[in-house]
């Protein structure tokens, strides 16, 4: 498994969604980010909640990107991302993904976004605070 470090270029987060700057073409089963750490569960619930938490695709771009991993709340690659076969001719490439945090009790919505760069490119953040 590909550490998330060696390819995630940067990412942002608020409480409902989470983006992720990636580039193209990462292997099959790259962890590209996990739920649970993600979206901060583990501060809102104790241990024994969280062993109760499972997660589910209510929407996803099709072609079978991502995988989500309930027993370890991971989500990783599951299929080849080609940036020119997604995004030809769009100056940004973003898939995203709706994802169903249950039991109904816990029941929230939250996003997952992958925005695919070229293998070659470079990203650059800028600060504007």
């Amino acid at each position: 498994m590909t550490s998330l470090l060696a390819v995630v270029s940067g990412a942002t987060v608020d409480d409902e969604s989470v983006t992720y700057f990636v580039k193209e073409e990462l292997p099959v089963g790259t962890v590209v980010g996990n739920v649970v750490v993600d979206f901060a569960l583990e501060q809102r619930y104790d241990a024994s909640t969280l062993s109760r938490i499972n997660f589910e695709f209510l929407r996803q771009p099709s072609g079978g990107y991502l995988r989500l991993e309930n027993a370890s709340w991971d989500m990783v690659v599951a299929g080849r991302i080609d940036r020119e076969a997604l995004c030809r001719n769009d100056r940004r490439c973003l898939l995203q993904w709706t994802v169903a945090v249950r039991p109904l009790q816990l029941f929230r919505l939250v996003t997952y976004s992958l925005a695919v760069t070229k293998m070659k490119s470079k990203i650059i953040f800028v600060n504007c605070n």
